[in-house]
Protein backbone atom coordinates (compact mmCIF):
# COMPACT_ATOMS: atom_id res chain seq x y z
CA UNK A 1 0.00 0.00 0.00
CA UNK A 2 0.85 3.47 -0.41
CA UNK A 3 2.64 4.70 2.67
CA UNK A 4 0.95 8.19 2.88
CA UNK A 5 -2.33 6.03 2.87
CA UNK A 6 -1.38 3.40 5.96
CA UNK A 7 -2.91 5.47 8.71
CA UNK A 8 -5.76 6.69 7.11
CA UNK A 9 -7.52 3.41 5.85
CA UNK A 10 -6.28 1.44 8.79
CA UNK A 11 -8.49 3.25 10.95
CA UNK A 12 -11.37 2.31 8.88
CA UNK A 13 -10.16 -0.98 7.63
CA UNK A 14 -7.87 -2.21 10.52
CA UNK A 15 -7.17 -6.14 8.87
CA UNK A 16 -4.98 -4.04 7.00
CA UNK A 17 -2.33 -3.31 10.17
CA UNK A 18 -2.01 -7.30 10.66
CA UNK A 19 -1.91 -7.87 6.69
CA UNK A 20 0.86 -5.27 6.91
CA UNK A 21 2.27 -6.89 10.10
CA UNK A 22 2.77 -10.15 8.18
CA UNK A 23 4.07 -8.83 4.91
CA UNK A 24 6.75 -6.93 7.25
CA UNK A 25 8.04 -10.29 7.39
CA UNK A 26 6.73 -11.89 10.46
CA UNK A 27 4.62 -15.24 10.85
CA UNK A 28 2.76 -15.71 8.01
CA UNK A 29 1.72 -19.02 5.91
CA UNK A 30 3.06 -21.36 8.23
CA UNK A 31 1.76 -19.23 11.10
CA UNK A 32 -1.56 -18.70 9.28
CA UNK A 33 -2.16 -22.72 9.06
CA UNK A 34 -1.33 -23.28 12.95
CA UNK A 35 -3.75 -19.96 13.75
CA UNK A 36 -6.44 -21.68 11.02
CA UNK A 37 -5.68 -25.07 13.55
CA UNK A 38 -5.89 -23.15 16.79
CA UNK A 39 -8.67 -21.08 16.12
CA UNK A 40 -11.32 -24.28 15.31
CA UNK A 41 -11.02 -23.99 11.66
CA UNK A 42 -11.27 -27.19 9.50
CA UNK A 43 -8.16 -27.51 7.81
CA UNK A 44 -8.05 -30.21 4.79
CA UNK A 45 -5.36 -31.85 3.34
CA UNK A 46 -5.16 -29.62 0.77
CA UNK A 47 -4.55 -26.83 3.28
CA UNK A 48 -0.40 -27.00 2.10
CA UNK A 49 -1.10 -25.96 -1.25
CA UNK A 50 -0.76 -22.42 -1.79
CA UNK A 51 -4.06 -21.16 -2.90
CA UNK A 52 -5.92 -22.21 0.25
CA UNK A 53 -3.67 -20.74 2.70
CA UNK A 54 -4.73 -17.13 1.12
CA UNK A 55 -8.11 -17.29 2.57
CA UNK A 56 -6.70 -18.56 5.90
CA UNK A 57 -4.69 -15.77 5.78
CA UNK A 58 -7.88 -12.82 5.15
CA UNK A 59 -9.83 -14.78 7.46
CA UNK A 60 -6.68 -14.10 10.30
CA UNK A 61 -6.46 -10.90 9.43
CA UNK A 62 -9.75 -10.11 9.89
CA UNK A 63 -10.15 -12.30 13.04
CA UNK A 64 -7.04 -10.40 14.82
CA UNK A 65 -9.06 -7.23 13.71
CA UNK A 66 -12.57 -7.78 15.22
CA UNK A 67 -12.76 -11.01 16.53
CA UNK A 68 -17.10 -10.66 16.06
CA UNK A 69 -16.47 -10.69 12.12
CA UNK A 70 -18.57 -13.44 11.13
CA UNK A 71 -16.20 -15.81 8.32
CA UNK A 72 -17.87 -18.08 5.96
CA UNK A 73 -17.67 -21.86 7.41
CA UNK A 74 -14.32 -22.75 5.67
CA UNK A 75 -12.34 -19.83 5.08
CA UNK A 76 -9.54 -21.28 3.59
CA UNK A 77 -11.88 -22.21 0.41
CA UNK A 78 -11.17 -18.93 -1.74
CA UNK A 79 -15.01 -19.78 -3.30
CA UNK A 80 -16.85 -19.54 -0.05
CA UNK A 81 -16.17 -15.75 0.23
CA UNK A 82 -17.83 -15.59 -2.61
CA UNK A 83 -21.19 -14.80 -1.02
CA UNK A 84 -19.40 -13.77 2.79
CA UNK A 85 -20.22 -9.89 3.67
CA UNK A 86 -21.42 -7.38 1.44
CA UNK A 87 -20.69 -7.09 -2.08
CA UNK A 88 -18.68 -3.41 -2.75
CA UNK A 89 -16.73 -1.64 -5.28
CA UNK A 90 -13.22 -2.22 -5.52
CA UNK A 91 -12.06 0.05 -2.45
CA UNK A 92 -8.97 -0.09 -0.01
CA UNK A 93 -9.59 -2.79 2.05
CA UNK A 94 -12.27 -5.10 0.21
CA UNK A 95 -11.67 -8.38 -0.19
CA UNK A 96 -11.03 -9.64 -3.42
CA UNK A 97 -11.85 -13.11 -5.14
CA UNK A 98 -9.87 -14.37 -8.02
CA UNK A 99 -10.20 -17.01 -10.13
CA UNK A 100 -7.52 -19.36 -11.69
CA UNK A 101 -6.23 -18.27 -15.13
CA UNK A 102 -7.04 -21.12 -16.95
CA UNK A 103 -10.07 -22.50 -14.81
CA UNK A 104 -11.96 -19.69 -13.70
CA UNK A 105 -12.72 -21.04 -10.33
CA UNK A 106 -12.26 -19.19 -7.29
CA UNK A 107 -8.51 -19.98 -6.46
CA UNK A 108 -7.07 -16.71 -4.39
CA UNK A 109 -8.34 -14.13 -1.69
CA UNK A 110 -6.22 -11.33 -0.75
CA UNK A 111 -7.03 -7.29 -0.18
CA UNK A 112 -7.76 -4.91 -2.69
CA UNK A 113 -4.74 -1.88 -1.91
CA UNK A 114 -4.11 -0.25 -5.26
CA UNK A 115 -5.05 -0.61 -9.28
CA UNK A 116 -3.22 0.04 -12.39
CA UNK A 117 -5.19 0.11 -15.95
CA UNK A 118 -5.22 -3.61 -16.22
CA UNK A 119 -4.66 -5.21 -12.84
CA UNK A 120 -5.55 -5.10 -9.33
CA UNK A 121 -2.15 -4.87 -6.80
CA UNK A 122 -3.75 -7.81 -3.93
CA UNK A 123 -2.48 -8.24 -0.66
CA UNK A 124 -2.26 -11.63 -0.04
CA UNK A 125 -0.14 -15.27 0.31
CA UNK A 126 0.97 -16.46 0.21
CA UNK A 127 3.50 -15.98 -2.41
CA UNK A 128 6.47 -17.32 -2.68
CA UNK A 129 5.69 -18.52 1.08
CA UNK A 130 5.21 -15.19 1.96
CA UNK A 131 2.71 -12.07 2.10
CA UNK A 132 3.44 -9.67 -0.77
CA UNK A 133 1.33 -7.29 -2.75
CA UNK A 134 0.72 -9.19 -6.19
CA UNK A 135 -0.57 -7.58 -9.60
CA UNK A 136 -3.26 -9.22 -11.02
CA UNK A 137 -5.37 -8.85 -14.29
CA UNK A 138 -8.87 -7.17 -13.79
CA UNK A 139 -9.99 -10.22 -15.60
CA UNK A 140 -9.68 -12.47 -12.93
CA UNK A 141 -11.84 -10.64 -10.79
CA UNK A 142 -14.60 -13.00 -9.09
CA UNK A 143 -15.96 -9.88 -7.13
CA UNK A 144 -15.23 -7.59 -3.99
CA UNK A 145 -17.05 -8.23 -0.59
CA UNK A 146 -16.55 -6.27 2.74
CA UNK A 147 -17.33 -7.19 6.14
CA UNK A 148 -20.67 -7.15 7.25
CA UNK A 149 -20.93 -4.46 9.95
CA UNK A 150 -17.84 -2.04 9.01
CA UNK A 151 -18.05 1.13 7.15
CA UNK A 152 -16.57 0.79 3.82
CA UNK A 153 -13.30 3.32 2.74
CA UNK A 154 -15.08 3.97 -0.14
CA UNK A 155 -11.18 5.04 -1.85
CA UNK A 156 -9.70 3.67 -4.89
CA UNK A 157 -5.87 3.79 -5.31
CA UNK A 158 -4.17 3.89 -8.57
CA UNK A 159 -0.29 2.95 -8.66
CA UNK A 160 2.13 2.36 -10.98
CA UNK A 161 2.63 -1.64 -12.14
CA UNK A 162 6.17 -1.69 -10.25
CA UNK A 163 3.71 -1.40 -6.54
CA UNK A 164 3.23 -5.09 -6.92
CA UNK A 165 4.62 -7.96 -7.94
CA UNK A 166 3.76 -9.63 -11.26
CA UNK A 167 1.87 -13.02 -10.70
Amino acid sequence: MLKAETAAFDAVAPWLTEARWIAGGHPGTGGTVAWMKRAGFHVGRRLGNRIRRSGGFVARCLRVADPDIPLPDNPGEPGGWLDWGCDCAPQVGAVAILSDAASGSPAHVGFYVAEDGEAFHVLGGPRADAVSVGRHSKTRLLGFRWPPGHRQTGQRLTAPPEHADPT
